[in-house]
């Protein structure tokens, strides 16, 4: 009496194994689909990106118009109670009117 071997399913031989790369051209269109794909999504990041800094951009212009407005109108209002520097990003120079040799000081905004 034999017995007889039951054959399962990763007992069967392909040729799955033996097929190069270069014989599943499939897998170089899925490759190329997928390098499409992430071209889409990084170009997408970088207009978001780039709409971003523009954002940022305009917004810092616009604090620093509005920081000049307010310094200006400190200045005119308050003019002999101004301090000599004011911490920000600038420095204007004014000519003092009190004073006959026209000393300078500076206010730093």
């Amino acid at each position: 009496m034999s017995v007889k071997s039951h054959k399962r399913l990763h007992d069967i031989r392909t040729m799955s194994d033996r097929v190069t790369d270069a014989e599943k051209p499939q897998r170089k269109f899925i490759k190329l689909a997928i390098l499409e794909l992430e071209k889409v999504r990084r170009s997408k990041e970088k207009r978001s990106a780039s709409e971003h800094i523009k954002n940022l951009d305009r917004r810092l212009a616009e604090i620093e118009i509005e920081q000049a407005k307010l310094i200006e109108r400190v200045y005119v209002v308050h003019q002999g109670d101004c301090p000599a520097e004011i911490n920000a990003p600038h420095t204007k120079t004014f000519i003092s009117e009190d004073n006959q040799n026209y000393s300078e000081f500076n206010i730093t905004y």
